[in-house]
């Protein structure tokens, strides 16, 4: 049993939502009740998935400095006999008669403090050793006490199903207390309906961006499912600019704490992590930050770790393939020509959108190749001079840096090439927005009922299958229909690394990869740090006898140069390398290529640092049809 305490000075508003989802009258006495508020509405435990399917993380806040504790047993009558105890790896001491531990404190204030000055602390425990399809029963510490007692089952741990939200945004209709009713209800029927094994939330559970939030959070934790379903959240933008969300859950593998340089551009509620059930790899990202390098780490970190995955899952919140009209053009795509071409490199078959209120799914989309102005934290973009010509073709860029691979809508398709993104409405319908028109053509199915959804998401050893659900009605979706993926193929492995390049760097035209010692030596440092340019005046010619020549112009500061080749697009597979270990060469004759073959072609320089070759970025990508 892992475990840590982190103290929150947690200030309280909308408080009467939190007596109880019916309540509505705000009491005489504003302190007592606030009081009494923390204990029922915004100190509830919440569960999440552990590391994986035989672990489960606890969060709850209490006013008691020793109160990171857990009973937990198949019996419901826990005592010490019946308690599953995990390992104790993170403090303390093994052994097998120790079932409490309380786990040490640590101050951390919070950013707003306006109606009470208790002091909370959010206490974190790890559970693991758990068995599928068994019943357990827990029970939490709260201020020098033990709790209701809550049960909790697992499901089987080879073919399973999942609920997919987005959105929850308790506040966001101006009223709290009737958002945290349709949340609770909207729960309370999909888990009734359907088996699943825990929920996935694509972000904003909710909607104030300040410290006011802890009342709405109070909304958000109050609904009753979440006593026995574990919720993997995602960092919202409403989410992102405060602690109180990093208080309240408790996520796996967060890289929150790795080294600088690592995860460079975290927000204040924290940043990535990743977590595997059964066959499945579910990577998610705070893509409120911009730096890609950032989240390429954590998504090879991810692989690395759970190398036997069949299916990778990433979710993020801001929706880079959209159809709505609020942000798919807008904010949500900031980050398509940067995290459409990790999705390619690192196989990824699903993507789990929220951010923009409506309903939709994408065809089968790769990246199309080509390098891309970026966009960096500061809402500059990087590339020419002038601004406005740098926005008008980041614009014209965005629109048109990906590749449709299939024309299936709806159905199944079998071993698909690239990734296919959903995009999540509102689970509470706290607000909608309308859909985007006319269609963008990445788009196979949208639609806009304004009634909160939910999705329900089954995995087997060869399937992935999506169904969403109009929770107004408890029909399918008008609009929808189920979209089923079926893989025979194994997953391909991680590219090899010296395939490995940054994507983006927020704050600088070019960066520099560096080796981190204290981490997995073939990850890369998300550093500002700039030393080579990106080669330019790439030339491919075709020469007699399947030959191609390949010219560029040198690189102030280079020790060599990579040639990259391949006669698939995209890069995705079949990638060809040959180094060049001449700073003063400038071309290179490619031979053996294959006749009649379109052929494409890129160029980066390289520096030799402590053993170690350090890559600037690839030139632009150049085709060639070999004859």
């Amino acid at each position: 049993m892992r475990k840590n305490q982190f103290r929150a000075f947690a200030g309280i508003a909308t408080l009467s939502l939190c007596l109880g989802l019916g309540a509505a009258v705000m009491p005489a006495n504003v302190k007592a009740a606030a009081i009494e508020m923390t204990d029922k509405g915004v100190s509830q435990v919440t569960l999440a998935p552990g590391a994986n399917e035989t672990e489960l993380n606890f969060s709850w806040y209490s006013t008691g400095t020793d109160d990171a504790r857990v009973r937990f047993g198949t019996t419901a009558n826990l005592t010490d006999e019946n308690i599953v105890v995990g390992g104790y790896t993170e403090y303390g001491k093994n052994a097998d008669a120790d079932v409490f531990y309380a786990g040490k404190g640590e101050d951390i204030e919070n950013t707003k403090n306006d109606t009470i000055n208790s002091d909370y602390y959010s206490n974190k425990v790890t559970v693991t050793g758990l068995k599928e399809d068994t019943t357990y029963y827990y029970q939490v510490m709260k201020d020098g006490e033990w709790s209701d007692i809550y049960t909790y089952q697992t499901k089987s741990f080879s073919d399973f199903s999942f609920l997919y939200v987005g959105d929850p945004q308790i506040g966001a209709s101006s009223d709290a207390q009737s958002d945290a009713t349709s949340w609770n209800n909207v729960l309370n029927q999909a888990t009734s309906q359907h088996d699943v094994s825990f929920m996935v939330s694509a972000g904003d559970q909710i909607n104030n961006t300040n410290g006011d939030s802890e009342g709405e959070y109070c909304g958000y934790l109050g609904a009753t499912a979440l006593r026995s379903l574990p919720v993997a959240t995602t960092i919202g933008n409403h989410d992102s600019k405060n602690p109180n969300y990093s208080y309240h859950f408790n996520y796996p593998n967060s890289q929150f704490g790795a080294p600088r340089g690592y995860n460079q551009g975290v927000t204040a509620a924290g940043t990535d992590y990743y977590y595997s059930y059964g066959n499945v790899l579910f990577i998610v990202l705070d893509t409120n930050n911009y730096n890609c390098a950032t989240h390429e780490n954590v998504i090879r970190k991810a692989i690395k770790s759970n190398p036997d995955a069949k299916w990778r899952v990433v979710t993020f919140h801001q929706d880079i393939y959209g159809a709505a009209k609020d942000h798919s053009d807008s904010d949500g795509m900031i980050l398509r020509t940067q995290l459409t071409p990790l999705m390619d490199k690192y196989n990824i078959d699903v993507v789990l959108q929220g951010h923009d209120h409506t309903y939709s799914r994408t065809y089968q989309l790769t990246g199309d190749g080509e390098e891309h102005v970026k966009y960096s934290s500061d809402g500059t973009l990087e590339g020419t001079v002038a601004a406005d010509e740098d926005n008008t073709t980041y614009q014209k860029e965005n629109g048109s840096a990906y590749e449709i691979k299939s024309d299936v809508v709806g159905g199944t398709v079998e071993n698909p090439e690239g990734t296919v993104y959903f995009e999540a409405n509102s689970a509470t319908g706290s607000k909608y927005y309308e859909l985007f028109n006319p269609v963008q053509d990445y788009i196979a199915e949208k639609s806009q009922q304004y009634h909160p959804t939910y999705s329900v998401v089954s995995v087997t050893d060869d399937t992935f299958s999506v169904t969403t659900y109009d929770a107004d009605t408890n029909k399918q979706l008008v609009g929808s229909s189920t979209y089923t993926i079926k893989k025979t193929e194994k997953q391909e492995e991680l590219p090899p690394a010296d395939d490995e390049q940054n994507i983006t760097n927020v704050t600088n035209n070019n960066y520099n990869i560096t080796v981190n010692k204290n981490e997995d030596k073939t990850e890369q440092t998300a550093t500002s740090a700039a030393t080579l340019k990106k080669v330019k005046g790439v030339k491919v010619t075709k020469k007699a006898g399947n030959k191609v020549s390949v010219k560029w112009n040198t690189v102030k500061g280079a020790d060599g140069y990579q040639i990259q080749y391949t006669y698939k697009k995209g890069f995705k597979k079949a990638v060809k390398t040959v180094n060049v270990n001449k700073a003063s060469k400038s071309s290179k004759v490619l031979k053996k290529m294959k006749i009649g073959k379109k052929v494409y072609v890129k160029v980066r320089a390289f520096q030799n640092a402590n053993g170690q070759k350090v890559y600037g970025n690839f030139s632009k990508v150049k085709k060639l049809t070999v004859r």
